[in-house]
């Protein structure tokens, strides 16, 4: 066959062995930059990971102070309402007892009042008799002289 050109196995094969060369020095570098690449990516999770665990750590630290803030606060709002309580009930007591001090106030003084008016009239009497005295105290002297 006039003007055919014939390929040896053996040129071919220089041919066929440098792309194959290329090709795997491709995949070994495509292989080389994944495995970097995914490497950097588990080194940022594994860092971005730790900064929420720390982040949660503080969190849950702050959330156990605030609560311990808030039953402190509990247990002190407790502590002052029974105190209230018992206040309430002495003060509750002292009306009371206020109360009947001062119903026994209003019974004594309507039962004065009614002696006042007895009380003058005797003491009246009781002066009228003690000049009726004096004067015969000073006419007795009087005649004694």
């Amino acid at each position: 066959m006039p003007g055919e050109v014939l390929v040896s196995a053996w040129e071919a094969g220089w041919a066929v062995g440098i792309l194959c060369t290329v090709l795997l020095g491709v995949g070994i570098g495509l292989g080389w930059f994944l495995k970097a690449y995914l490497k950097q990516q588990k080194e940022e999770f594994d860092a971005r990971t730790r900064e929420q665990e720390r982040k949660d750590l503080l969190l849950t630290e702050q959330h156990g102070f605030i609560r311990e803030l808030a039953s402190n606060a509990l247990k002190e709002s407790s502590a002052a309402l029974a105190q209230m309580a018992e206040i309430r009930g002495f003060m509750h007591e002292m009306t009371r007892s206020l109360t009947i001090i001062n119903e026994q106030l209003h019974a004594h003084a309507k039962e004065t009042s009614t002696y006042v008016p007895t009380l003058q009239t005797t003491a009246k009497d009781i002066q009228g008799q003690l000049a009726q005295i004096e004067r015969a105290a000073f006419m007795s002297h009087a005649k004694k002289e």
